[in-house]
């Protein structure tokens, strides 16, 4: 007989696995979504560097920040925020507390929450690869230094894992706001507008007031997005990562402590109703 522990991470490896493949069969079945999908791509990237051509025709650089860089800075940046954004699954999930059904499955939510994650990560995968070409043909249109070291690589990595564990967390606090909010659709959406403003993905932090970086950097926000990418970049030098990544943990240690607190609040909720 298999462990305990290695069933409880099969599972959702093999639901992720099973979704990749149908996701993949999607594309190649309705190709015209999918290329139309990946010319949604293009055109949005396009648009984007026509502006930033006009904004920095003068000045040349923004607080340290030139064309190339910057078009470099985004493509990370939007790469890492698909990967960690996920409120389509928060949506279902929320939807199914509030019809009563998720009473009888939802017994470890957590593993309910890595199912519905892996869901969402393996449909984005083939519009990421299919991406990837509009990424080479910029190269070509304005040259794009990205040479990241071995030490940035792991680095990103590092903080990359922690950008996962602090969406699941939150994410999953939102969805137990379903217990006690009829509609908290709200809460989702306005986090993911917060996540695109303040977590690095429209834009490098750098561009913001100091006061308002400060601010910023004592909540998770910046720890979505923006530290992973400046990491990658190798604009994140080694001593800051280390204080960077110990205040990510100490985060999400809050966060996990939180969602456990939640849960069981959610619970003795469900037990109250009948669940």
């Amino acid at each position: 007989m298999k462990p305990r522990w290695w069933r409880v991470l099969s599972a959702p490896a093999r639901n992720f696995l099973a979704q990749l493949r149908l996701s993949f069969v999607s594309a190649l079945q309705y190709r015209t979504d999918y290329l139309l999908t990946v010319f949604s791509v293009a055109v949005s990237a396009g648009v984007e560097i026509a502006l930033w051509q006009l904004v920095l025709k003068k000045t040349g650089q923004v607080r340290g920040y030139g064309l190339a860089d910057l078009i470099v800075y985004l493509i990370v940046a939007n790469v890492i925020s698909m990967m960690c954004v996920n409120w389509e699954s928060v949506l279902d999930m929320s939807e199914e507390i509030r019809q009563g059904s998720v009473s009888r499955h939802l017994l470890k939510p957590i593993s309910l929450f890595s199912v519905a994650t892996g869901d969402w990560l393996a449909r984005k995968i083939p519009v990421m690869l299919g991406a990837l070409p509009v990424f080479a043909g910029l190269h070509h249109w304005i040259p794009l230094q990205f040479h990241p070291h071995f030490n940035h690589v792991l680095m990103f990595f590092a903080l990359l894992a922690t950008s996962l564990w602090l969406s699941a967390e939150i994410y999953f606090l939102i969805i137990m706001t379903a217990f006690w909010l009829s509609e908290n659709q709200g809460v989702a959406i306005g986090f993911n507008v917060l996540r695109w403003g303040f977590a690095g993905t429209a834009f490098p932090l750098a561009f913001y007031p100091g006061l308002l970086v400060k601010f910023l950097d004592a909540t998770p926000m910046p720890y979505f997005v923006y530290y992973p990418t400046l990491a990658l970049l190798g604009r994140l030098p080694t001593e800051e990562f280390f204080l960077k990544f110990l205040y990510a943990v100490f985060i999400g240690c809050a966060l996990s402590f939180n969602r456990w607190a939640t849960w069981q609040a959610a619970e003795r909720r469900l037990q109250t109703v009948g669940g």
